[in-house]
């Protein structure tokens, strides 16, 4: 913590190449397991105990996963612009955890689909205090 942001999970490395959330969804294939920062605004938030998020910036829309679940982030996020380092992963996503993630939001998102996505694996999150 300082006094203009909190840091959750590991400090940012700032020599991390820097990306947008537009690079990683039209070229996601390329970023698979490199590491990276984006800087990305909160949508919105697991709101059972802030175990995820939906980053959206226009029509680019991606979910973040903590890394082994080692951290969360505040419920009340949601519309800050935060900084990410993470890498991006490929998974499969079934219906039955699309509606599970959906009513951890008490709400629906276009980031949350049945079949192959790529999200956000984070290892750090910057949220600024304002």
């Amino acid at each position: 913590t300082d006094a203009q942001s909190e840091t959750f999970g590991a400090l940012l490395d700032k020599r991390l190449k820097k990306v947008t959330l537009h690079e990683l969804t039209s070229n996601s294939a390329s970023y698979v397991s490199n590491a990276f920062q984006v800087a990305t605004k909160i949508a919105k938030v697991c709101q059972k105990k802030g175990c995820f998020f939906i980053a959206r910036e226009g029509d680019d829309v991606m979910r973040v996963a903590f890394r082994d679940y080692r951290f969360f982030v505040p419920t009340d996020s949601a519309g800050k612009t935060v900084t990410i380092a993470g890498k991006l992963i490929k998974k499969e996503m079934t219906a039955e955890q699309v509606a599970h993630f959906n009513q951890d939001m008490q709400g629906d998102s276009d980031a949350l689909h049945e079949g192959v996505v790529y999200e956000i694996l984070a290892d750090s999150v910057i949220i600024p205090k304002a």
